[in-house]
């Protein structure tokens, strides 16, 4: 690894900054600049996917919901932190002299494609999960005096995996707030797609497991969303693994994001239900209060 000394550093950091700027200043392969930063280019799909997950279960207005999409938000920053020190570390060259823009571009796609293209598929899908069954969880514990237990319920999975299959083949059913689902729950592997439902059906017996009970969750899916807010927990990669300063840097990044985000809902709630009024010679949306005295 080539050490960068102190004394570039500061000239390093401006070129990268440079260079990132180009990034958004040349076509992609279908021929279309890039509309937005990195950062948003990872936390709109994932900020999607949560609001798609959790109005299957309730289409309620629920502060909890804003929970997830900022915990969402959190992780994406990391995300982005931890891409862009990925890039800025292929700057130089063997011989420590700084390459070509158009060389370094060609060195990092493999970088860019793997975070906001192959991962990123993985982590909708899977926030799409995560954050349905958020919401499943948040029910059942609501509805827990007439639906007291759980059942774990088989995957739609065309290949599914076998530790999960351990517990759902023998159709386990356990009260809401049994210990068991502090170690395990669907959704905390990749790939999962099993489920809960609420039932007021017997509860079994913890027989049989195997060693299917001693496998842990992955890290970054160990944490249950009903509990923290938090689609990915903070022991994901992106977390545990991040460069230097990232969290001060994700906490910025997130709170950019959220923010442009919510200004663009509140966009589309004006123009899907603010009325349109004649205001002179323009057409405006507004609201027209009067008073009958």
């Amino acid at each position: 690894m080539y050490i960068i000394p102190s004394r570039d550093r500061l000239g390093l950091a401006r070129r990268w900054r440079t260079y990132r700027a180009k990034i958004y200043a040349i076509p992609g392969e279908d021929g279309a600049h890039p509309k937005h930063p990195y950062s948003l280019q990872t936390f709109r799909p994932a900020d999607d996917a949560v609001e798609k997950g959790y109005r299957q279960v309730t289409v309620k207005a629920d502060p909890f919901l804003d929970m997830l999409r900022h915990g969402n938000a959190v992780i994406s920053a990391f995300k982005t932190h931890r891409m862009q020190n990925d890039m800025a570390a292929r700057l130089l060259d063997k011989d420590g002299k700084l390459k070509p823009f158009r060389t370094w571009m060609r060195d990092v796609k493999d970088i860019a494609s793997h975070y906001t293209v192959r991962w990123l598929r993985t982590e909708y899908d899977t926030a799409i999960l995560r954050a349905h069954e958020a919401a499943a969880w948040r029910q059942a514990r609501q509805e827990a005096d007439v639906l007291p237990n759980l059942r774990w319920m088989p995957t739609t999975s065309a290949s599914p995996d076998v530790i999960h299959k351990a517990f759902w083949s023998m159709k386990l059913t356990l009260p809401v707030n049994h210990p068991f689902w502090k170690k395990h729950r669907p959704q905390d592997r990749w790939g999962c797609k099993c489920s809960i439902m609420q039932t007021d059906e017997p509860a079994t017996e913890l027989k049989g497991l195997g060693k299917a009970d001693k496998i842990k969750p992955v890290p970054g899916l160990d944490n249950n969303p009903a509990d923290d807010g938090m689609v990915f927990g903070k022991s994901h990669p992106y977390i545990t693994k991040a460069y230097p300063g990232a969290e001060k840097a994700a906490e910025k990044i997130a709170e950019k994001n959220f923010i442009k985000i919510e200004q663009k809902n509140l966009e589309n709630w004006y123009k899907e239900n603010m009325p349109e009024q004649i205001v002179g010679k323009f057409r405006a949306r507004r609201f027209v209060v009067t008073r009958d005295d």
